[in-house]
C-alpha cells in the first residue's frame, strides 16, 4: 500500500463499524448500508454486526469507481 495511505484515518481502529463509516464520510445510515449491501465497501459480518477493515476503507475511498 503506498505510504501516503498509512496515516489515513490513524485517530481511528484498524476494524471499523458502520457508525465509523457513517462518521467518516458524513453519510447516513441507508447509504452506508447500502455500499455494504451493494459490494463497494469489503466486510465480515458477525451475528448481526458489520466490520470493516481499515485497509478495505482505505481501498474504496481510493479506488477509481470504474469496476462493475
Amino acid at each position: 500500500m503506498n505510504e501516503n495511505y498509512t496515516n489515513m484515518f490513524k485517530e481511528y481502529p484498524d476494524i471499523l463499524t458502520v457508525k465509523d463509516i457513517m462518521k467518516i464520510l458524513h453519510i447516513g445510515r441507508t447509504f452506508a448500508y447500502s455500499l455494504l449491501a451493494n459490494k463497494k465497501i469489503e466486510y465480515r459480518k458477525i451475528g448481526n454486526k458489520y466490520y470493516i477493515t481499515k485497509l478495505s476503507f482505505i481501498d474504496f475511498i481510493t479506488s477509481t469507481g470504474d469496476e462493475k
